[in-house]
């Protein structure tokens, strides 16, 4: 089963892999057009469009500038457009999803206009374009010029975005690949949550409760990064927008790979002070998330911008679990337990894509270069595949491993309780050749000395009388001795005992009972024939007692691997449903008991033309 997963995964895996391969080599051809734009900042933050339209103010900036800094001013871009014979429909892009506000500007034909004012503070149905990033559809008629100013309000928070020009095809074309690619990716997440549920529900194992919770929130994290979160979860609340919703997710995402990590390696069992720092951090990120959540619900992240601060307290707070994840993650690497070894390395991958984020993040913002091409949600995406296999096969080896260790402990019990009744019933075997010997050999023989000693006294009614009881307890020993286990058993073995007691039945009955025995005879253990022959005889009670039957047939056919025992009678039948707690009842229970002792099969077959019992007992 594990090596199926694993394919599947893999397989699966390939797939995106492979799309992603020719969804990048099909769109590397795809550019953005040249696009020479200026900027300036508004310090005053009161400045209109219109007195920006001839204004000297703007300053030309590098197409490849995508850091604007940290200031208190609102950004405002400025280009110019003009088409030629053909008309152009293009899109401007840009690219940042968590611009708080931005609106875009267009003077043609003397006129200024808005194109639509929007951004992550309101609701996403006010975009131009319904995607991930902000999109401004732009039309040119021939020989048409315009100008542009673009106006963006990302106060108090650090501004990086690029702003690109496509014709509209190539926009469309190229983002309905990345989101295919996506659609792809939740299919894969629906897919092992899906199993770690089934896992978790067969093995009644948490972990898989918390590699779903894991899954989920690194999930929930990825899709807020694209900006996906807010266009498919939240786009009527843009409140939980502020102050940042990557951090809120990362402070969700946080505690689920802590409880994660502390229920695998057993921390609370073998490392208590890594549990207890641990369990630190996965309060203290839930706590903040649930101080967040409050804050925005009740507008307080309205009237007060807390990006800075939450930005502080993330950054010192996950430095310092950083370590503590980097500390668990080593000191795991020698443990004897492969499994757990295989679950260092991918924390230990997984960290390294935080370490990659980090350093791009710090290369924009500081040098404005752009050495680690792929955008951080890329990374983490990469990085989560990856951790996805390591994980998924962790978790289904120790499914599988659980599964076996399942198994064998429903043996031993099967084999303890098999040894339990073995134990009783040699004990109830021993005490049953004890009574018969005492009633034959003790209490049989005084009862015959006494009857003739009485019979040598002079007769009297009394006498008589006392002859009679004595002769009535004689037979009574007899029937008691009958239904008891043959002393001669283990030597004349099941067929002959049972032989023989078909003989008296014959004499003594009035069913008429047939005999017979096909194959040749193979002893089995004394202890397995005492069994049958118990069977045997219950079922023969049976016949005579309920059954109303004048024939009966019993017949062994012993087979290469098992005996075939048949009982049959051309009695009145019965309805095994209706039973329930009857001397009938008891007795099919006891005949199934004994036969699973045997290890063997029992099928029952009663009409009112009859009963016919067959059971299968290996040798």
């Amino acid at each position: 089963m594990t090596r199926n997963l694993i394919i599947l995964l893999l397989l699966v895996i390939s797939t995106i892999f492979g799309f992603s391969w020719y969804h990048f080599h099909s769109v590397k051809n795809i550019n953005s057009l040249p696009l020479e734009i200026e900027h300036f900042q508004d310090q005053q933050n009161t400045t209109l469009p219109n007195q920006l339209i001839i204004s000297h103010l703007f300053e030309k900036i590098s197409p490849n500038q995508s850091n604007f800094g940290n200031t208190k001013a609102i950004q405002w871009f400025r280009f110019k457009l003009k088409s030629e014979l053909v008309p152009k429909e293009l899109s401007l892009e840009i690219t940042n999803n968590s611009i708080n506000e931005l609106e875009l500007f267009e003077l043609k034909n003397n006129q200024l206009i808005s194109l639509g004012k929007t951004g992550d503070w309101l609701k996403f149905s006010q975009r131009p374009s319904p995607t991930k990033t902000f999109v401004y559809p732009i039309s040119l008629d021939s020989y048409q010029n315009a100008t542009y100013l673009l106006k963006i309000d990302k106060r108090e928070e650090n501004l990086v975005t690029k702003i690109l020009l496509w014709n509209t095809h190539d926009f469309e074309n190229s983002d309905q690949r990345t989101y295919f690619l996506w659609g792809f990716y939740i299919g894969i997440v629906l897919l092992i949550v899906v199993l770690n549920v089934i896992f978790g529900w067969l093995t009644k194992d948490p972990i898989y409760i918390w590699f779903t919770l894991y899954i989920l929130g690194l999930s929930l994290r990825q899709l807020t990064d694209a900006g996906l979160g807010f266009q498919f979860f939240w786009y009527d609340f843009p409140i939980f927008n502020r102050p940042n919703p990557l951090l809120q997710a990362l402070w969700l995402f946080l505690p689920a790979m802590i409880q994660f990590q502390q229920a695998f390696f057993e921390l609370k069992k073998y490392r208590k002070k890594l549990f207890y720092i641990s369990q630190f951090f996965k309060y203290f990120f839930f706590t903040l998330f649930c101080i967040f959540l409050i804050l925005q619900l009740t507008g307080s992240t309205i009237t007060h911008n807390l990006y800075n601060l939450s930005a502080k307290i993330h950054s010192v707070s996950s430095s310092l679990a950083t370590i503590v994840f980097l500390i668990i993650g080593f000191a795991h690497l020698r443990s004897d337990d492969i499994l757990k070894r295989f679950f260092s390395i991918a924390i230990l991958i997984q960290l390294l894509g935080f370490v990659l984020v980090i350093i791009k993040n710090l290369l924009q913002q500081y040098q404005e270069l752009d050495l680690i091409t792929p955008e951080p949600h890329i990374i983490y995406l990469w990085v989560f595949l990856i951790d996805l296999i390591f994980f998924t096969y962790i978790l289904s080896v120790r499914y599988q491993n659980s599964h076996t260790q399942n198994q064998q402990l429903q043996i031993r019990l099967i084999q303890a309780q098999q040894e339990v009744n073995q134990g009783v019933i040699d004990s109830l075997e021993s005490e049953r050749e004890q009574i018969n010997f005492m009633l034959k050999n003790g209490v049989g023989e005084k009862l015959i000395a006494a009857q003739n000693q009485i019979k040598n006294l002079e007769s009297t009614a009394l006498l008589t009388d006392s002859l009679k009881l004595i002769d009535k307890a004689n037979q009574d020993l007899n029937k008691i001795s009958k239904n008891l286990l043959p002393l001669e058993f283990a030597e004349k073995g099941l067929i002959q005992s049972v032989n023989e007691l078909v003989l008296k039945l014959n004499q003594t009955q009035s069913v008429s009972f047939n005999y017979a025995v096909k194959g040749e005879e193979q002893r089995i253990s004394t202890q397995k024939e005492v069994q049958i022959y118990r069977i045997v005889s219950e079922l023969i009670n049976n016949i005579l007692k309920h059954s109303g039957a004048s024939e009966a047939k019993i017949s062994f056919d012993y087979k290469p691997q098992k005996l075939i025992v048949l009982v049959k009678d051309n009695g009145k039948g019965f309805e095994i449903s209706k039973l329930d707690d009857t001397e009938s009842g008891i007795g099919v229970k006891n005949l199934h008991s004994r036969t699973r002792y045997l290890k063997g099969d029992v099928k029952i077959d009663s009409s009112q033309e009859g009963t016919t019992i067959k059971i299968d007992v290996p040798i």
